[in-house]
């Protein structure tokens, strides 16, 4: 072979050794240092009022150590324990841990799309594939409607009045750890009754209300864990004696 073909053969060569080290080069660059992997559903529909997980497991990628931190989302919190990634995780090279985030639903607003992000260095972060990225969207949760009788009270002082709560029949749901607001100020003492455990739709419980001595008339609110509010209007009268007659004060 002569010279002139050897050096034709060499310089057609150059171009594919040019274009399998480009090639190679980006290969790298789209390897992530931290690399997600989602271990559970990261598209959910979450009730206001209920809460859940997303796990991820993380991946140093590259060949040094690597410590790093999520960057915060409101309504999110990083959990810990055993093979889960603290807050901040360092990772040696090719080592993994599991980000375990749990959502609060009451306090992510309309919802989460996008991240969770973690950043090593001021400008170097990562985050998942576009399919795996946080896609969560939190709507309202159903609530027991409730209602009050009578809406009005009024009872002497020494004596107890009792109120029905009723669970309406068009509820969806039963209502759950009903309580009752006194306002401040007021003595009016409140005895849950019938009402300490849960109401399904269409049932109904009785509350009493008592007062050792006249109060001005309060407004009492009425709400569950999982209900509208409903409330009463409280007034308390002077003291009764056993004939019925209302106790005169002495100048």
């Amino acid at each position: 072979m002569t010279s002139y073909a050897r050096t034709r053969r060499l310089h057609a060569r150059v171009p594919l050794l040019i274009a399998s080290v480009v090639l190679s080069m980006t290969a790298w660059a789209q390897v992530p240092v931290i690399e997600f992997e989602a271990l559970t559903p990261t598209t959910l529909t979450l009730p206001d009022g209920a809460e859940a997980n997303v796990q991820y497991r993380l991946t140093n990628r590259s060949l040094r150590p690597r410590t790093w931190t999520m960057m915060p989302i409101p309504g999110i919190s990083v959990l810990a324990g055993a093979g889960l990634c603290p807050q901040p995780s360092t990772l040696a090279p090719l080592a993994s841990c599991v980000l375990s985030l749990r959502l609060v639903g009451s306090q992510m607003g309309s919802g989460v799309h996008g991240g969770p992000i973690v950043c090593w260095e001021q400008f170097a972060c990562a985050r998942p594939s576009a399919a795996d990225l946080l896609a969560i969207t939190v709507v309202a949760s159903p609530r027991a409607l409730i209602t009050a009788t009578p809406a009005v009270v009024s009872f002497a002082a020494g004596g107890t009045a009792t109120v029905s709560i009723a669970n309406d029949a068009a509820s969806t749901v039963t209502a759950q750890a009903l309580t009752v607001d006194v306002p401040p100020g007021s003595t009016i003492d409140v005895d849950l009754g019938t009402c300490v455990d849960p109401l399904p739709p269409a049932a109904s419980c009785e509350l009493h209300l008592g007062a050792i001595d006249p109060q001005p008339t309060a407004i009492l609110v009425i709400a569950g864990s999982n209900t509208v509010e409903t409330s009463i209007e409280v007034t308390v009268t002077d003291t009764l004696f056993t004939d019925g007659f209302e106790g005169i004060a002495e100048d």
